[in-house]
């Protein structure tokens, strides 16, 4: 197992199945990724394991047409989404 992965079956989530059949529905999916900044002088040891939700979640919004965001400000993603979705 690769340092970044979480050990999820590969296949926990057929993207491509998924994918379709939201785009079939007219299902917009939109995805947030929210990472943490550390403070100065914070000594917080984080390990990653999102990876391979990342990947499968970033595909499955960006095969419905949705938004894909990686931030460390949520109110101002939310805030992208929602302007968006407006449109």
């Amino acid at each position: 197992m690769s340092l970044f992965e979480t050990g999820i079956d590969k296949d926990f989530m057929d993207v491509e199945k998924v994918s379709q059949a939201m785009k079939a529905g007219s299902v917009t999916v939109n995805f947030i990724y929210i990472n943490m900044e550390t403070g100065r002088g914070m000594s917080t040891e984080l390990k990653e394991f999102s990876t391979d939700i990342y990947n499968a979640f970033s595909k499955l919004a960006g095969t419905t047409g949705g938004i894909v965001e990686t931030t460390s400000k949520p109110v101002m993603a939310l805030e992208k989404v929602f302007k968006e979705s407006q449109q």
